[in-house]
């Protein structure tokens, strides 16, 4: 029996406000019949230029390569090669109720110890509980609000990336 685990895949799009650069990134998830997991593929922009600047392809978690407009393919950047930092998130006992590593430790627990029906009665639980309430707020009439996040348009924008703004 293999053990289970998840790949996320989709496109991202991320700024630097202060350059005007901007990658478009896609993280393509493994076919189901062979090939490698953790691919991913895109391209960096400078504000009001059409064409790339530059093309990703590679690895996530191995080995990135650039290509220059005009230029030869490089490695952008070996991961591996860079030494690995410690997370650092505060204790479970001073986070919120709600935040990733408090709602999800019973799922957690029950993963590291093999335990994969607890774990998926967990994870349901914390599923249901959200429908639960995104169904309540839709009855009522109740907007959602996220603490960190605002909407802009259909995408939803960190509150606190703009220059000037201050950290929560």
């Amino acid at each position: 029996m293999s053990t289970p685990w998840i790949e996320l895949g989709g496109k991202v799009k991320v700024i630097c406000e202060k350059t005007g650069y901007y990658a478009e990134i896609e993280f393509l998830t493994k076919p189901f019949l062979g090939g490698k997991p953790h691919k991913i593929s895109g391209s960096i922009f400078k504000r009001d230029i059409k064409k790339p600047v530059m093309t990703l392809k590679g690895v996530w978690n191995n080995v990135i390569f650039a290509k220059p407009f005009r230029g030869d393919e490089c490695t952008f950047v070996d991961v591996k090669a860079k030494p690995e930092v410690p997370k650092e998130c505060e204790p479970i006992a001073k986070q919120g109720d709600r935040e990733s590593r408090k709602l999800w430790r019973h799922v957690t627990c029950a993963l590291f110890r093999n335990k994969i029906d607890t774990a998926t009665s967990a994870k349901v639980w914390i599923e249901q509980r959200q429908r639960d309430e995104a169904q309540r707020r839709q009855q009522t009439g109740k907007e959602f609000h996220p603490k960190l996040f605002e909407r802009d348009g259909e995408n939803w924008i960190y509150k606190y990336s703009l220059e000037g703004r201050k950290e929560p």
